[in-house]
């Protein structure tokens, strides 16, 4: 099928059609976009809290009796590790296509922070791991910016109690 060559280009045709499928009698007005910046309402504020676990696949000190070096091996194992992050985001319509709905551009600053604990764990000679002579705990840090094109439908687009539900 010669849709799947170019699929880009008919989701840009649909993108820029779908507004017109909503006119309705009347034109229906946006506020100019930066007056959106002073709408508490418009902002979003979330939370999150996340156990993860990873896989590890490589090299560990095998130690013995007494935490002796006795060499190298290969082993996989699991370990643990808590994530806590934010965001706060604002949603800015720029386009009625409807009297309840809007084409909106959305901003969310996020970032997140993993903890990875207990990391340089030895192998004993019977296999079972243990904790290391210091403890090894690692963070990573993710931050993002994303942006996005929403169209919204209901209690979200026009910020009404009266509609029950959005999309």
């Amino acid at each position: 099928m010669k849709f799947f060559k170019k699929p880009l280009l008919y989701i840009a045709l649909v993108a820029l059609l779908l507004p017109m499928a909503g006119f309705a009698q009347y034109q229906y007005q946006c506020d100019p976009l930066f007056s959106y910046f002073k709408d508490p309402k418009r902002y979003e504020l979330g939370f999150n809290f996340v156990n993860t676990a990873g896989d590890f696949d490589g090299v560990v000190r095998v130690t013995g009796p007494g935490g002796s070096f006795v060499g190298d091996s290969n082993a996989k194992r699991s370990f643990t590790g808590s994530n806590i992050g934010g965001d706060i985001g604002l949603s800015l319509p720029f386009k009625m296509t409807g009297h309840v709905s809007c084409w909106a551009v959305n901003f969310h600053l996020m970032a997140n922070m993993l903890t990875w604990s207990d990391l340089n764990q030895t192998m004993g000679t019977d296999g079972t791991y243990t904790a290391g002579t210091k403890t090894l705990d690692a963070t990573t840090i993710q931050v993002g910016l994303p942006i996005g094109i929403d169209w919204k439908a209901g209690c979200d687009a026009i910020l009404t109690k009266r509609l029950t539900f959005g999309t």
